[in-house]
């Protein structure tokens, strides 16, 4: 049961975006005393915590101290640039097909999940919009048992 009073010493929980921000945001001039086994340590601790997952940010902190040991990552700019492109390949590999296949012969139906906080109502507003500038007919349907205001913010998206 969930309690109607936040403690003292509660932390509040952060979204996943939250995280995936702090990741991007932080100052990586402290992590970057030039790339050593402590950097790259903190590195991976940071990507884990943010929700990287274990395989992912396994994986980005071998590319930079491979990078690294190929004398393309020597400065702190070098540094951000080889993450970057490591996180933006990481996005993109894989076989998933970014366009929106839709059933020809009637509705086609999508289902957004994901946790609290991670941005689902405000992409059902967007795709809905992209869909109707595409000549189509969109019907939102909400779900959400958990969080009060969710139908109501939908209905916003919805109009705009």
């Amino acid at each position: 049961m969930a309690r109607l009073f936040r403690r003292n010493d509660d932390v509040p929980k952060r979204s996943l975006w939250q995280r995936f921000k702090d990741v991007v945001t932080t100052d990586v001039s402290v992590l970057f005393k030039g790339v050593d086994e402590g950097s790259l340590e903190v590195l991976e601790t940071l990507l884990i915590e943010s929700d990287f997952g274990v395989p992912t940010s396994l994986a980005l902190v071998a590319d930079v101290e491979r990078r690294h040991k190929r004398g393309e990552v020597k400065t702190e700019a070098e540094f951000r640039q080889a993450l970057a492109e490591g996180v933006e390949a990481a996005l993109r590999k894989g076989n998933s097909d970014p366009a929106l296949t839709v059933n020809a012969g009637g509705p086609t139906v999508l289902l957004v999940i994901g946790v609290n906080g991670a941005g689902k109502t405000t992409f059902i507003g967007k795709l809905s919009a992209s869909v109707r500038a595409q000549g189509r007919s969109v019907l939102l349907g909400a779900a959400d048992t958990f969080r009060a205001g969710a139908i109501d913010q939908l209905r916003v998206w919805a109009e705009r």
